[in-house]
């Protein structure tokens, strides 16, 4: 549950739309938060996930589809008052419903992750473990900041890239931020850049192109019960011709990701635009803006 665009809205005229993005920012804001059980005994842990989907990412010559996802996940401590907050991220070939890695990642090149699976031709996903964990008490908001691009400099100028940044506050002060892990994918990309695609239509793995900033499970496809909530989701994007302006519609849940909560209920949020409201309740699918 969060707000996601689909690159659809059946407000009026139930337009299609889309657009290439270079980066986007999600906020999470959360001023009431209980998490209880997961279905696989991850109990008191959740996350916030920010999904996308990375086009033209070039790897060993070929133009490739990647998911990109941003993943800050919530450790409520044994006291029930403080949060630790720790990010991870993941890479989903999703060029091919099958979609094994194709080549080699050179990861972790902020030296600020610690490698959880490796860039394996044979695996599905890399993941990287950010080394940095934030502790905080409500309310507290967690800032995510996910880019694609064409190396500049250094030993892999020119690859595509991606590169992975949370921040948390708590009371609007800053508790501390990390760019946690920066990957380039092998090859050069010829001058043809990366960017993310939000549109209403699949890639190739079967899977919508959206942008999604979803609450979720804390990983391995676990279902969490949110006990009470009330947060703030948010969601910008950034291209060539726009500077950081809302995602232009959006609905209450995500699609592409396995891990789910339960117990939330998402509408719009009346005092500010283009925001959502998360409320404990029952899973809904109405259209927030």
């Amino acid at each position: 549950m969060g707000v996601v665009d689909y690159g659809v809205t059946d407000i009026g005229t139930d337009a299609s739309y889309s657009y290439h993005a270079i980066e986007f920012v999600s906020w999470a804001n959360f001023t009431v938060l209980n998490i209880g059980n997961g279905n696989q005994g991850d109990n008191g842990q959740m996350s916030v996930q920010q999904n996308l989907v990375d086009y033209n990412v070039y790897e060993n010559g070929l133009a490739n589809e990647y998911w990109i996802q941003n993943v800050p996940v919530i450790y409520n401590q044994s006291s029930g008052r403080f949060f630790l907050i720790q990010a991870v991220d993941n890479i989903w070939n999703f060029s091919s419903v099958t979609g094994p890695m194709g080549g080699t990642l050179n990861w972790g090149l902020t030296h600020d992750c610690d490698l959880g699976s490796g860039p394996d031709p044979a695996q599905d996903y890399y993941y990287c473990q950010s080394n940095q964990e934030f502790l905080t008490t409500l309310p507290f908001e967690i800032k995510m900041t996910t880019s694609t691009f064409t190396m500049a400099s250094g030993p892999y100028s020119g690859s595509s890239a991606v590169k992975f940044q949370i921040a948390v506050y708590h009371k609007n002060r800053l508790v501390g931020s990390i760019t946690y892990d920066e990957v380039a994918f092998a090859g050069s990309d010829g001058g043809s850049q990366p960017y993310f695609y939000v549109e209403n239509g699949e890639n190739p793995a079967e899977l919508y192109n959206d942008a999604e900033t979803v609450l979720c499970g804390p990983g391995n496809g676990e279902q969490e019960n949110i006990t009470s909530i009330a947060a703030i989701l948010s969601e910008a994007y950034t291209n060539a011709t726009v500077g950081l302006t809302s995602i232009p519609h959006a609905w209450p849940y995500g699609y592409d990701t396995a891990e789910t909560v339960y117990g939330v209920a998402m509408s719009r949020t009346s005092s500010t635009s283009h925001t959502g409201t998360a409320t404990s309740g029952t899973d809904n699918t109405n259209q927030l803006w």
